[in-house]
């Protein structure tokens, strides 16, 4: 399987060799407005157009850890992240909040 952006080059090249983006959908198996998005757009992904960052456990851990003292809120400002997410994911680990 091909990656996304493998995907949205092919298309380009595609267009640029002249095939219509219908062909171009049902060769590629993907639909037209994919082919649409890329002919307006280009092959780069928008900014901010990815899912929202996870919290990684070891991440929450490992701060904590380091400075067991420091408040969640203190924690939570350094990594940047709301304190309630923190929260959230002490307690997902079975810590104390």
């Amino acid at each position: 399987m091909s990656s996304e952006r493998d995907r949205r080059l092919q298309v380009r090249a595609l267009l640029d060799s002249g095939q219509t983006p219908t062909e171009i959908a049902c060769q590629l198996g993907i639909s037209r407005k994919t082919v649409y998005n890329v002919k307006a757009g280009g092959v780069e992904r928008k900014v901010g157009s990815g899912g929202k960052r996870t919290l990684d456990e070891e991440e929450v851990i490992r701060a904590i850890e380091e400075d067991p003292l420091k408040s969640l809120r203190s924690h939570a400002r350094d990594m940047g992240i709301p304190k309630s997410t923190l929260v959230d994911n002490v307690k997902k680990i079975g810590g104390r909040s």
